[in-house]
């Protein structure tokens, strides 16, 4: 059981969970309470970052109030509830089953940098922004098989259903409509997993995996003076996608030293996307969207220990990743002024990564690790410019808003090394230190470096 009161944001916070075992059956019950007030700032920073006023509703009409701590960011405030069961069935050596339920809700929370804008009058121009409840709840069971079979010696299947619901909610200061936006999405998975050695140098890696997303978007367009509520446009189209992916890994041990590492996954996706719930309020030239792909990919890598002390690798992978239905049907404002609208000629992007590492212990206090990498990133989604029916600007939510949507760019390219130092000190201290270098187009860098994934295996300084 746990209780925390911090007076940052005034948050109150309650945590109670409880374990019960025997010799078959475990149960773990965990529940959470979170209740955050608003966020109070730095004393000495810049006065932009001040919240003079904020919006209140009195006698029908939205007032902007003087805050009476321009320091607290008002409103910031929200709470969340946590709740997981977890349980454990052990029938014999050879068989372990495990479930798992998982409950998470907020309450209403505001979208703050909506709610800092003014006009050029010095009004406010939003008078409501914030995001309605948030809830995602989680059904999952494992089962795990160890047999000496011909097929596997370890088999682990895993089942998932998955709900999320969340909404966003907005109003202009002194407007009578809301814009209300409610998006429900079911997502059910499924994986078989193997595991197989063969002899004493060999081992196999393979499995299937089937993954559906159901997605359920509406709108309502709601005048708050007379309660009127009328259909309005949804962020997304009504949508589901879907991914079978099978893969196989194979780990070779050419030497006591050195390990061998190949892989191969083939994935197909579909994408069934219909946006004829939004023709009557946006103009797009098209009423569906389909997307039926599919894609293999491959790694190669080899890890070589000259020594206890020693390890140098070797990579190369290929990677992919499909478009999903917020990447092609989404619709909404990225920024103000900016409107992002569905493309239905959205295809993949792929990378195509090498990299070769090492590490070295000097002593038992001192470790050393280089990676130098080379990555190309091949039909880049991102978010640019565009048009729909010729013309580069709509009326979205009352306002004129440029046209932009997620597209397929050029190549990009990304190469670099990475660098880190370790010491252990006497009396329990450590100094660490990492050195980060890496060359490409300003605006791949980040998303390039989180494709970019190190293979080679941990090597730690003794304990």
């Amino acid at each position: 059981m746990v209780g925390r009161y911090a007076s940052a944001n005034n948050e109150k916070t309650g945590h109670f969970d409880v374990n019960v075992g025997g010799k078959k059956w475990a149960f773990v019950s965990s529940f959470s309470s979170n209740d955050f007030g608003d966020l109070r700032m730095g004393a000495y920073g810049p006065d932009d970052y001040l919240k003079p006023f904020y919006v209140s509703r009195q006698d029908g009409k939205d007032v902007a109030v003087a805050n009476d701590d321009p320091l607290r960011q008002r409103p910031t405030g929200y709470s969340q509830i946590n709740m997981m069961q977890k349980i454990r069935f052990q029938a014999n050596e050879k068989w372990d089953f495990q479930y798992g339920f998982h409950y998470s809700s907020t309450s209403n929370y505001s979208r703050y940098d909506r709610l800092i804008r003014t006009r050029s009058n010095g009004q406010p121009r939003s008078a409501e922004w914030y995001y309605g409840p948030q809830i995602w709840m989680m059904n999952a069971l494992q089962v795990t098989h160890n047999a000496q079979s011909a097929v596997y010696d370890q088999m682990t299947i895993r089942l998932a259903h998955q709900f999320f619901e969340e909404s966003r909610l907005d109003r202009d200061f002194n407007a009578a409509l809301r814009f209300n936006r409610f998006e429900k999405v079911k997502a059910w998975s499924a994986n078989v997993d193997f595991i197989k050695s063969i002899g004493q140098k060999q081992t196999l890696f393979y499995g299937l995996e089937a993954v559906t997303d159901d997605v359920v978007s509406t709108g309502t367009d709601e005048d708050i003076t007379t309660g009127d509520i009328i259909r309005g446009p949804s962020r997304y189209p009504q949508a589901t996608w879907s991914s079978y992916a099978a893969y196989l890994n194979y780990q070779y041990k050419l030497s006591p030293k050195t390990t061998l590492q190949a892989g191969a996954r083939y994935n197909r996706f579909s994408l069934d996307a219909d946006f004829t719930n939004n023709l009557d309020f946006y103009p797009f030239p098209f009423a569906t969207a389909k997307i039926n792909n599919g894609a293999l990919t491959g790694s190669l890598g080899i890890v070589f220990n000259p020594s206890e002390k020693w390890t140098i690798s070797a990579n190369a992978a290929t990677g992919f990743r499909a478009p999903n239905v917020d990447d092609v049907g989404k619709v909404f404002d990225s920024e103000p002024g900016s409107v992002v609208i569905p493309n239905p000629d959205l295809q993949a992007e792929y990378a195509y990564n090498a990299e070769v590492g090492m590490a070295r212990i000097f002593g038992k206090s001192v470790k050393i690790d280089l990676t130098g990498y080379y990555t190309i990133l091949d039909n880049a989604m991102v978010r640019r410019d565009f048009t729909l029916n010729g013309q580069d600007s709509i009326i979205y939510d009352g306002n004129v808003s440029g046209v932009q949507a997620i597209q397929n760019a050029a190549v990009a390219n990304v190469y670099g090394i990475q660098a880190g130092l370790e010491i252990k000190l006497p009396a329990g201290f450590g100094f660490s230190t990492q050195f980060n270098y890496q060359k490409g187009k300003k605006s791949w860098t980040t998303a390039k470096r989180a494709l970019h994934a190190t293979l080679r295996p941990g090597l730690a300084l003794p304990a």
